[in-house]
C-alpha cells in the first residue's frame, strides 16, 4: 500500500493481529507510530511477528507539510 499527501495528514489504522512493514516519511510534518511497531531502520517500523507471519502488508506513507500517523484498532 503506498498512500501520500502534499499539504495533509496520513492516517492509517491497521486493526490488531495485521503484521505490518512500515516506512514513513515527513517532510515538516512529524510521524506519530503505534508502540506496537518497533523502530527496526530509518523511517521504517514493523510489527513483531513481520518476518514469519504468513500474511503480511508492507506499507509505505509520505506527507510534504503533514503529520503520518499510524494508529492501531
Amino acid at each position: 500500500i503506498d498512500a501520500g499527501s502534499g499539504a495533509g495528514n496520513v492516517v492509517v489504522r491497521i486493526p490488531k493481529g495485521i503484521a505490518v512493514r512500515i516506512h514513513a516519511t515527513t517532510g515538516l510534518g512529524k510521524a506519530t507510530i503505534d508502540p506496537r511497531f518497533g523502530k527496526t531502520g530509518d523511517h521504517t517500523y514493523q510489527s513483531p511477528d513481520y518476518e514469519s507471519a504468513t500474511d503480511r502488508i508492507e506499507i509505505t506513507l509520505s506527507s510534504g507539510a503533514g503529520d503520518v500517523i499510524i494508529e492501531t484498532r
